[in-house]
């Protein structure tokens, strides 16, 4: 009886270990995880809106599309910090955030001050600009991947990687009750077992 109870004492604290393991990680996946996932295809979004914007403004030559560009990046930005603030408990996608922030800053102060002369300033275009557009242009192709690759380590690693700790936590919760309900099987056979062997040397 006393290796039974010490047996179901430790089964109620493997319980409430797993127990607290899993709703750690669905705290993480549901108020960090999945807003940082869905700020970050807001960020993607906004950034090829952005992109588009300075297009039309040099092709219409209309300034309104740059007022358009200015709170497209400012869209970015603050998706960007919302990313930021919901990963705080890793230390990896910190960085990862931060070099994007910074990546996105520098080409964003670049694109304004360059199409914004294009546009202000038309016929001073010359071969210096257009090759200015060029770095642009590869610098955006950098920038949305390295957007692309943080939505792919948020929604697709590290969430579905908290959705698997919670499965298996799950299933050692189910392992856990199993092997009780064996156990305490057994000593109930033995028991009865025992008490029928005595009952028959007692000539009960």
């Amino acid at each position: 009886v006393g290796v039974l109870a010490f047996g179901y004492l430790l089964f109620l604290g493997l319980v409430a270990w797993t127990g607290s393991d899993m709703q750690s990680h669905l705290r993480i996946a549901s108020d960090s995880l999945f807003p940082a996932a869905l700020a970050g295809q807001q960020a993607d979004a906004a950034f090829q809106k952005l992109t588009k914007d300075y297009k039309d403004a040099v092709l219409t030559q209309d300034a309104k599309s740059l007022a358009l560009a200015d709170e497209d990046a400012k869209a970015v930005a603050a998706q960007l910090l919302i990313v930021r603030e919901k990963t705080l408990h890793n230390a990896e996608l910190q960085q990862q955030v931060s070099q994007i922030q910074e990546q996105f800053k520098t080409i964003s102060a670049e694109s304004k001050t360059v199409y914004t002369k294009m546009i202000a300033t038309p016929d001073a275009v010359g071969d210096q600009s257009m090759a200015t557009v060029k770095n642009l242009a590869a610098e955006d192709a950098s920038m949305a991947g390295a957007l692309n690759a943080l939505s792919e380590t948020i929604g697709k690693k590290d969430f579905q990687g908290e959705l698997n700790a919670v499965t298996k936590e799950t299933s050692l919760q189910r392992s856990l009750t199993l092997f009780l309900f064996a156990v305490a099987s057994i000593f109930a056979l033995l028991d009865r077992k025992s008490t029928r062997l005595n009952s028959s040397h007692l000539g009960i």
